[in-house]
């Protein structure tokens, strides 16, 4: 699974002193400074592709346009205009360029089409998280969105402070829901395109829920997305915000289960081979322990 950000910064003005435009329906490009910064490795960063790694964990400029990638075990956080911080995690693709056209206009913008970014704000101006299937503004949280594109579903978990979230309907035209909704920290909040709000699990999406429901929808979510569990281990170890703690609701108790294969049967090869690939170990697992991370761990044992 590939993540991939895009980050934009436009400012709506009718009138603007230096840049050679005037009259009220006239739009000013901003291009806030933006670094970025390995945390593990492998990063990838650049503005033009083959991107070259980074080799060490010193900031790197990242230019309008340029892009961050992450492998399965990489990390990277991304700082525009020294007040909005990005964390992104395993498997991610990020570009500092625009989402929607139409969405030009709401400030400094940020579009994910796969995967997550931990989100913190302390700019001044409203930003907008978006997603090809919802977007998500605040002026000053913290919080992250999740977008998986299989399903072109979108979540939101907030941590701290509001977010005014709202759905796309229809996600080759853009069209939105009519009306926003103000999300109140903590809580969640998900959608994907269609007439209809989604359900997941019995949980309704498009509306305000309590993040004591994600162990629900992380339920009916697991087994396609597994990454999901490590997205939220590594959002607990990142820094969030002054006075305030990433929900442990959100990480599972993680543990392993051992089974041992004891005996003569087990000597033969064939038997073994066949028992650890013909068994569906995963399922066992989330069938008995369906509220927890566990890992099967298969041993044979000499006699």
């Amino acid at each position: 699974m590939r993540a991939t950000f895009l980050l934009v910064a436009l400012v709506f003005t009718g009138g603007l002193a230096g840049c050679g435009q005037s009259g009220s329906n006239q739009q000013a490009v901003i291009t806030p400074d933006s670094q970025v910064w390995r945390l593990a490795a492998v990063v990838h960063a650049g503005n033009s592709e083959p991107l070259p790694e980074l080799t060490n964990n010193n900031a790197v400029s990242l230019a309008a346009g340029g892009m961050v990638t992450t492998n399965s075990q990489g990390e990277a956080k991304v700082v525009i205009a020294d007040c909005l911080t990005l964390y992104i995690f395993q498997n991610g693709n990020l570009k500092r360029s625009t989402c929607r056209r139409s969405d030009s206009t709401s400030g400094l913008g940020v579009c994910s089409t796969d995967g997550m970014v931990d989100v913190i704000n302390d700019c001044l101006s409203q930003i907008d998280i978006q997603t090809p299937s919802s977007s998500a503004k605040s002026d000053s949280t913290w919080f992250s969105v999740i977008y998986l594109p299989q399903e072109q579903l979108s979540l939101v978990q907030l941590y701290e402070g509001t977010v005014t979230v709202q759905a796309v309907v229809d996600a080759n035209s853009g069209e939105m829901t009519p009306d926003s909704q103000q999300l109140v920290g903590p809580g969640l909040w998900f959608t994907r395109p269609g007439a209809d709000a989604p359900v997941i699990n019995g949980i309704r999406g498009r509306e305000p829920q309590p993040l004591e429901v994600w162990p629900v929808l992380r339920q009916g979510l697991i087994e396609r997305y597994p990454m999901l569990d490590q997205w939220m281990r590594t959002a607990r170890e990142m820094p969030g915000v002054p006075g305030a703690t990433f929900p442990e609701i959100l990480v599972l108790k993680s543990g392993s289960i051992a089974v041992r294969f004891i005996g003569q049967l087990w000597v033969d090869d064939r038997i073994r081979r066949a028992m650890i690939s013909g068994v569906d170990w995963k399922d066992i697992v989330l069938r008995n322990w369906p509220a927890d991370d566990i890992q099967p761990s298969l041993q044979l044992l000499d006699t």
